[in-house]
């Protein structure tokens, strides 16, 4: 979806006062909803981590406006973090929040400080009318719980305002939260029309797919360790045209795996979509695990060049209309080895309108790539090649990703994603393969 304003639609009476609604959003999806409802002037908080509304561009005006504050912080950064400290922070925080319930206390409960934090003060000073949260994880981000001892806490801005939680599992049930969330606003109809558009976007991704081959898919939400997709990436990989291995039922939770697991699955395609990180990250990970995890590097998917990095972050992690885009990329990766499906999915209106070409990447399976998972290691340990070297090598890359129809390639030494010329010339733009980090 593109950026709107909050003008209604034709035959659209549902023209909220500013006055009376003021929204604070306590979960990226829930902002990203907000703004394909068109509501995105009535937004007056909203998370550190919020960064659509209902796309990057309205998120940008949201916040160059200065009507909105963003109320959470978290005491972790997983930028600068490995997949492996992340996983152990926060299961140390599970662990922690397990004896705390349990009545004990242990030396890490007082000393660990709180993953996510609510400021009570912003959220009194702004005076909320709606407050849209979330009960689907308690190590994620602010919950329904954490609403409720701020309204205690403040006793009066926060306590009298609506508060809408949702805990969707399945692609049915992220689009009735869609439908919740306009009640919640007040806007029942605009909240219909949304969700309409969400479902129609999905039985486009499965109507151009269906006379593929089903390959069978594996989704990695995570990699150090390794966890399969759950809640709605089966449902996801199914409308996709494949069959999701490991976590098969929608709605279950994603699973630890072991990787002994992950290659007695023997998946037709992998798509690495870990939770959190956008395309960059997720490439560099898979490259980093293609080093250090010779169980996934040997995988038939990635020995035949059929796995894949994805914006996780963006199109899989979220209950949001976003999850259709997510549905595309998958589609689009699924079935790369048949050129008629795969041209069927890029035509379609999700998948063109919201630029996802560059959402998705192949892994790379050069030898540097494994070699090293670092670009900066790598530059380091190779002398440098000549420079006839690195244009026949930036050649040969482009040409190999521009004869597959994908719009970028990982270039190996410096992990940037690159844009192809199937592209730039979409954009009526002229390649060059000099200079390809300037152009």
């Amino acid at each position: 979806m593109t950026a709107t304003d909050d003008a209604p639609t034709e035959g659209d009476d549902e023209v909220p006062d500013p006055s009376t609604l003021r929204i604070v959003s306590l979960l990226p999806s829930a902002t990203e909803i907000v703004g394909a409802l068109g509501l995105r002037s009535h937004l007056v908080g909203v998370t550190h981590e919020c960064d659509v509304c209902p796309d990057v561009d309205g998120m940008r005006a949201l916040m160059a406006s200065g009507s909105v504050k963003r109320v959470t912080a978290s005491s972790m950064d997983p930028r600068a973090m490995t997949q492996g400290e992340i996983d152990a922070t926060i299961k140390s925080h599970v662990a922690a929040r397990a004896n705390d319930d349990g009545g004990a206390t242990t030396t890490s409960e007082t000393t660990l400080p709180p993953l996510y934090t609510l400021d009570d003060g912003a959220m009194t000073d702004l005076k909320p009318t709606v407050v849209l949260t979330q009960s689907l994880c308690g190590v994620c981000g602010i919950t329904e719980g954490d609403v409720a001892a701020t309204a205690t806490a403040t006793a009066g801005g926060v306590g009298a305002c609506a508060v809408s939680s949702s805990a969707p599992g399945t692609l049915a049930e992220v689009a009735a939260s869609i439908e919740s969330i306009a009640r919640a606003c007040g806007v029942p109809s605009r909240g219909r029309r949304v969700r309409e558009r969400f479902e129609r976007d999905l039985r486009d991704v499965e109507a151009a797919t269906r006379n593929g081959r089903k390959s069978s898919v594996l989704l990695l939400e995570w990699i150090d360790p390794v966890f399969d997709g759950g809640h709605w990436v089966p449902g996801m990989i199914a409308a996709a045209g494949g069959v999701p291995l490991l976590q098969t039922l929608e709605g279950a939770k994603s699973a630890e795996r072991s990787w002994d697991d992950v290659a007695a699955a023997d998946p037709d395609v992998v798509v690495v979509a870990c939770c959190g990180f956008d395309l960059a990250r997720n490439a560099k990970d898979a490259r980093d695990a293609l080093k250090t995890t010779p169980r996934f590097a040997s995988l038939r998917a990635v020995r035949d060049g059929r796995a894949f990095a994805v914006d996780g972050n963006r199109f899989f992690a979220r209950p949001s209309p976003a999850l259709a885009a997510g549905c595309a990329i998958v589609a689009r990766c699924a079935h790369d080895d048949d050129e008629e499906i795969a041209r069927a999915v890029e035509a379609l209106e999700v998948y063109a309108e919201g630029g996802l070409g560059d959402a998705w990447a192949r892994v790379d399976t050069s030898a540097d790539a494994v070699r090293s998972g670092d670009p900066a290691s790598a530059a380091r340990e190779r002398p440098a090649p000549a420079v006839a070297d690195v244009e026949d090598a930036w050649a040969e890359m482009h040409a190999s990703a521009c004869a597959r129809g994908e719009h970028t390639y990982v270039d190996p030494s410096t992990g940037y994603v690159v844009m192809t010329a199937v592209k730039l010339k979409a954009r009526s733009i002229h390649w060059s393969p000099y200079d390809p980090v300037r152009v």
